[in-house]
């Protein structure tokens, strides 16, 4: 069980296909296309949001944008698919494993941006080239 529902005690009863309607729905999907919600909307604008202001005022958007690595876009890709169990089968030396694996551990917290960003909560996750920086200039202040 994962750490976000330990401190919850579960009973988990079988219920046969033709008395559950999440079964049915599962097994007869709607035929009309997808609608965008209002609420799915502003989970997009939200998203949107938080990719604007999460990034270090000395370093654009577009900076963390162009610094993306195989890395984080292997991440992003785990992210989508729910694939995280590949990690291990990674062979390719441009791809930090263990980086990955950091992430893995909280990987529900984490939502891919359409423009090759991965957010992780209400921060950005920075590419490795450009973590550096933004520790430099977190330390500029002390």
């Amino acid at each position: 069980m994962g750490p976000l529902l330990q401190p919850y005690k579960l009973t988990i009863k079988y219920q046969p296909g033709d008395k559950n309607l999440a079964d049915y729905l599962s097994r007869h999907p709607s035929q009309e296309p997808l609608r965008s919600s209002r609420q799915q909307r502003i989970a997009e604008h939200y998203v949107n949001f938080i990719a604007e202001i999460s990034v270090p005022k000395a370093m654009s958007l577009e900076d963390v944008k162009n610094a993306t690595d195989k890395t984080l876009l292997k991440s992003m890709e785990f992210v989508q698919t729910g694939r995280w169990f590949e990690i291990d089968s990674i062979h390719d030396p441009y791809i930090d494993v263990n980086d990955r694996k950091e992430l893995q551990s909280v990987c529900e917290e984490l939502a891919c941006h359409p423009d090759n960003l991965l957010l992780g909560g209400n921060r950005i996750v920075l590419p490795t080239e450009p973590q550096e920086k933004a520790i430099s200039f977190a330390h500029e202040g002390h």
